[in-house]
């Protein structure tokens, strides 16, 4: 349906001609609406909207109109609502799209609005990437818990040549650090520069090397840097050091697993009694036990023992 309005206007020296007044249209103008005169306005009801014939153009030897939208009710952009459901109005016809210091940047050329992270840039809660997360320059965190969790994949944990110092560390919470594949046919290699590897502990904690199997230094000293520190060997069943109960005339056997039949063993007296002789390892049975024995077999003396490979 089109209702069309016109009046009579008359100017001197000019005749008569009709002034436009705006049609109602139930739907938009298009490219066949041509018998209007230019700058003809269109009111939309279906959409409250208006569209002013702006200019035609010739098309495959047809003539079309050109209808620009004045304006919509759910066309034009009159407002933007925020996340936080805030409405945001132009303020002298113009609405700011701002970042946020440390966060977020925005930067616009022509008709395009750029929306970029900030350098340095802060991120005010967690972050969560479910892709790749790559850093060209590192990555830093303070005041909570770092977890890298690679699942099926690989973690590399590194720095370049300029760095001094890798952290890998644990809260207080925290009882037992894991270095390494739980797989029984997996290696982890802990490698170092001429600097070596320190293993430092707190001053009332302990640190430690656990090994299912073999644990070999293929080079270099086990070195106990500081005056007063010692080897401590645990002792007990089946162990590579311990003290014999008191010989009986001159000889005691050893039963420990811990020996072979290569094993170089260290004896010492650990308590002198009966007449004192001097002591020798007598037969090995490898992986089963040996023979401790004296010179004097009227000695009665406890031993102090040490097997070494």
């Amino acid at each position: 349906m089109t209702i069309v309005h016109a009046t009579n206007n008359y100017a001197l020296a000019a005749g008569s001609a009709a002034s436009m007044v705006p049609i109602v249209f139930e739907v938009a103008p298009g490219p066949t609406n041509v018998n209007y005169p230019l700058g003809q306005i269109v009111i939309v009801t279906s959409t409250n909207s208006a569209y002013i014939l702006s200019s035609f153009s010739p098309s495959s030897g047809t003539m079309t109109a050109v209808w620009t939208l004045l304006g919509a009710g759910d066309g034009d952009l009159n407002t933007l609502t925020t996340q936080d459901s805030t409405v945001v109005e132009p303020s002298s016809g113009n609405i700011d799209i701002s970042g946020v210091s440390g966060q977020l940047t925005t930067t616009g050329s022509g008709g395009t609005v750029s929306i970029g992270y900030s350098n340095p840039s802060t991120t005010p809660g967690a972050l969560t990437s479910t892709g790749l997360l790559t850093s060209d320059a590192g990555l830093t965190t303070s005041g909570g818990a770092t977890t890298l969790n690679s699942g099926t994949n690989a973690t590399n944990i590194s720095t370049d040549a300029s760095a001094t110092t890798v952290h890998i560390a644990t809260g207080a919470a925290v009882k037992t650090t894991v270095l390494g594949s739980t797989n029984t046919t997996s290696t982890t290699t802990i490698q170092s520069g001429s600097g070596g590897i320190s293993l430092t502990g707190a001053t009332s904690g302990t640190s430690s090397i656990t090994s299912a199997t073999t644990l070999t230094a293929t080079n270099g000293n086990l070195v106990l840097g500081t005056a007063g520190n010692k080897i401590d060997i645990h002792t007990g069943a089946n162990a590579s050091i311990g003290q014999s109960a008191a010989m009986t005339a001159g000889t005691i056997t050893i039963s420990t697993t811990a020996v072979t039949a290569s094993s170089l063993i260290f004896l010492t007296n650990g308590g002198a009694a009966g007449t004192v002789g001097t002591l020798s390892v007598g037969t090995i049975v490898a992986a089963t036990s040996f023979v401790i024995t004296s010179s004097s077999d009227t000695d009665t003396s406890v031993v102090n023992w040490w097997i070494i490979n």
